[in-house]
């Protein structure tokens, strides 16, 4: 096997959550009395960590805002709807069920916080499934450097070049690439830009397949 372990993102690529969250944030706007398109959110916000998606947020409307209160009715109305649970992405069990049997160790990077990160693997029923997760506050720069792709392999005990990881997004699959590792892009809501990811797939097994960690 070429490859000594599995870095996966996490929303939009195991977590069918991103169109849930871009929603919940244009009603969490829309209650401090700020007027941001949905489209916003899925052009500037989709795959960026908290603060850089702050400062997009003040760009776009010219001046600050509470961002700890916005943050804060976003997180409600994303557990409004996730009240039954977080969906998955298709074929995403049969991934992580496909990585065990090789059997690989398996890591998350995310640009989510990691208690919050948790939480939502837990709503999902995936928190058991993984040797560990590199959040958003575990490093000093978010994606699309990549920090949060090296912690993770450091912590699986691989060198980031024995690595293969999984993203949906551009910004997710340029930190990976930067940290030297073979990437699938598995695109949710936006196309992938073609020439940037080693490999790209329509779902999770697709994609391993292609890179050749499955048959």
């Amino acid at each position: 096997m070429r490859f000594k372990a599995v870095i996966f993102d996490m929303d939009g690529l195991l977590l069918d959550t991103e169109r849930v969250a871009q929603e919940a944030g244009v009603e969490a706007c829309a209650q401090m009395g700020l007027d941001v398109p949905y489209q916003f959110f899925v052009d500037q916000l989709m795959g960026k960590d908290h603060e850089t998606g702050a400062q997009l947020l003040r760009d776009f409307l010219g001046h600050d805002l509470d961002m700890d209160r916005l943050n804060t009715l976003w997180t409600i109305a994303c557990d409004r709807r996730f009240e039954n649970g977080v969906p998955l992405r298709p074929r995403a069990v049969e991934m992580l069920d496909l990585v065990d049997a090789l059997p690989l160790p398996k890591a998350i990077a995310t640009s989510t916080q990691t208690k919050r990160a948790w939480e939502k693997l837990g709503q999902a029923g995936l928190d058991h499934r993984f040797d560990t997760l590199v959040g958003f506050n575990c490093i000093a720069n978010p994606k699309p450097a990549p920090d949060p792709y090296l912690e993770a392999a450091s912590r699986l005990g691989h060198a980031p070049s024995d690595c293969i990881a999984f993203e949906d997004s551009e910004t997710g699959v340029r930190a990976a690439l930067a940290a030297g590792m073979t990437v699938v892009q598995v695109p949710d809501m936006k196309p992938a830009p073609l020439g940037l990811a080693h490999f790209i797939a329509d779902d999770l097994i697709a994609g391993a397949q292609a890179a050749g960690l499955a048959p």
